[in-house]
């Protein structure tokens, strides 16, 4: 149950960052349906084998603070549409 719970979330909160840009990668919505789905986006993230912790909005892409093997906690940026990395 938990689990489906996490999935639909995290699909609503992808389908729902196809917002304008001007939103943010959470939307312009209540404080409680951005922080809703930062927290989709975070799951999404685990799901998919990133160590985050954490997310917040930055800029128009996701930082997100990530763990890694060695115990370093780092920030990625990721695209807030399709979650992949974003390259500097």
């Amino acid at each position: 149950m938990k689990k489906t719970l996490a999935i639909a979330l995290a699909s609503a909160t992808v389908l729902g960052m196809a917002a304008p840009a001007f939103a943010g990668p959470f939307g312009d919505g209540s404080t409680e349906m951005r922080e809703l789905k930062a927290w989709g986006v975070l799951t999404q993230l685990q799901q998919e084998g990133v160590n985050a912790t954490a997310v917040e909005a930055h800029g128009n892409n996701i930082l997100a603070f990530v763990t890694t093997a060695d115990g370093k906690q780092i920030m990625e940026t990721f695209d807030p549409i399709t979650l992949k990395p974003v390259v500097r």
